[in-house]
């Protein structure tokens, strides 16, 4: 496993860590934290059946959302931010998301 960026904030850190154990007390898996080349936030990836993608951003003093629906003609963006990260986790377990771990082992066997 790589080692986290130093500029990676640990405030961003604690908010990442505040959403593996509030989704891991509920059963939910949320996946491997990924971040980007720069900045600082950290991000978790979620589909489910549809190919929906939702993508769980944790920065220093919020959680935001980028949410990607639709089929190949028609795609729908929505971004925002969460006030409660407890309340979102439970309602992408009921509508039936899950981690992108597959996707990434998927394309590690091509």
């Amino acid at each position: 496993m790589n080692s986290i960026p130093k500029y990676i904030s640990p405030d961003t850190l604690v908010r990442a860590a505040r959403l593996v154990k509030n989704a891991n007390s509920i059963g939910f898996y949320p996946g491997v934290a990924r971040w980007g080349s720069k900045g600082d936030y950290v991000y978790f990836m979620f589909t489910n059946k549809y190919d929906n993608l939702i993508l769980l951003y944790c920065c220093p003093h919020a959680y935001f959302v980028e949410m990607y629906e639709g089929d190949e003609s028609y795609e729908h963006e929505r971004f925002f931010m969460l006030r409660n990260i407890r309340n979102f986790i439970f309602k992408l377990r009921s509508l039936g998301y899950y981690d992108c771990e597959h996707i990434k082992n998927k394309n590690e066997e091509r």
